[in-house]
């Protein structure tokens, strides 16, 4: 199994909901996150669920937005951070919240 990262809205219900590849590739790049000053990345575990909030948002965005500018990135990692990415942008726009639920 994978985690799944759920968009939900205001009232904490879901909107949409997808899962990390196979290969662990979004739980992969959080791995290691603080060391390279990624805060809010290093929060989520593979085998705990991890909510973040309004104001977590936009520090999730700057980290997810520097991550992608790395060209070395397999096409299944850029592919599941741009969709991670994507719904941070739309719960921050709508106001509700992206939860990660692990394994």
């Amino acid at each position: 199994m994978s985690a799944v990262i759920r968009v939900l809205d205001r009232q904490h219900q879901t909107v949409r909901e997808f899962r990390d590849t196979p290969g662990w590739d979004f739980m992969g790049a959080c791995k290691g996150a603080a060391d390279r000053g990624h805060i809010v990345m290093a929060t989520f575990d593979p085998y705990d669920d991890t909510l973040v909030n309004r104001t977590q948002q936009p520090r999730l965005m700057d980290e997810l937005t520097e991550v992608l500018s790395n060209p070395d990135l397999t096409p299944e990692r850029r592919r599941i951070l741009e969709s991670v990415l994507a719904a941070v942008r739309q719960v921050y726009e709508d106001g509700g919240f992206l939860f990660v639920q692990g394994e």
